[in-house]
């Protein structure tokens, strides 16, 4: 008997801590990129066809006017890939996880899985937030501009000379506590979602 193995995402993490309002913060629910992979808390954007992917991979003037998207569901979560186990033809009643996200999208015949839905956070929301996607080699200070890694992680900015964040950065957040390791033992990193795009980019 058939039977499913949904995807867990204990190990990573993005949680707000203050300032958060449920419903009426400033949410984001798109289509993931189907080819696309990401965990939760992962910083993404929208490519040129509308669809999520993690920020690093957009490329060039386009990566440079995205808005960052903080990621509530990881890409292989159950209430993304909505229970494709069953298989083709199963009743779309069985192929979601009820109750939340509504999962992949059927064709109309409920032949074929067509995209990915995906809630996130717009980094210009007035909360704190804490993830594990970032990079844990840096040195994270208070007040440190935080901008997109590989991954969709997010990095400490390289401050130039003079203390001037390079143009060509988009920042995506604010660090305000710092990097610590909470209570289950993860490393986690805390601060503040801001956007600010690139000034030093061809339009």
């Amino acid at each position: 008997m058939a039977h499913i193995t949904p995807g867990q995402n204990y190990d990573h993490l993005l949680n707000p801590i203050s300032g958060y309002d449920g419903m009426h913060d400033l949410q984001f629910q798109g289509h993931g990129d189907s080819a696309a992979t990401w965990n939760r808390g992962s910083l993404l954007g929208l490519d040129a066809d509308g669809e999520l992917i993690p920020f690093n991979d957009l490329d060039g003037t386009l990566g440079k006017r995205a808005m960052a998207l903080f990621a509530i569901n990881a890409s292989y979560d159950l209430d993304v890939t909505g229970g494709g186990d069953w298989g083709a033809g199963a009743n779309p009643l069985y192929r979601v996880d009820a109750g939340n996200i509504a999962g992949q999208t059927l064709a109309s015949d409920n032949s074929t899985v067509l995209t990915k839905k995906v809630g996130t956070l717009v980094a210009t929301g007035g909360f704190e937030l804490v993830t594990t996607e970032f990079q844990t080699g840096s040195t994270y200070n208070e007040n440190d501009p935080l901008v997109s890694a590989a991954a969709g992680t997010v990095d400490v900015g390289t401050i130039r000379a003079g203390g001037e964040l390079a143009l060509e950065e988009n920042i995506v957040g604010v660090v305000s506590t710092g990097a610590r390791v909470e209570t289950y033992g993860q490393d986690v990193l805390q601060f503040w979602p801001v956007y600010l795009p690139a000034r030093a980019v061809a339009p």
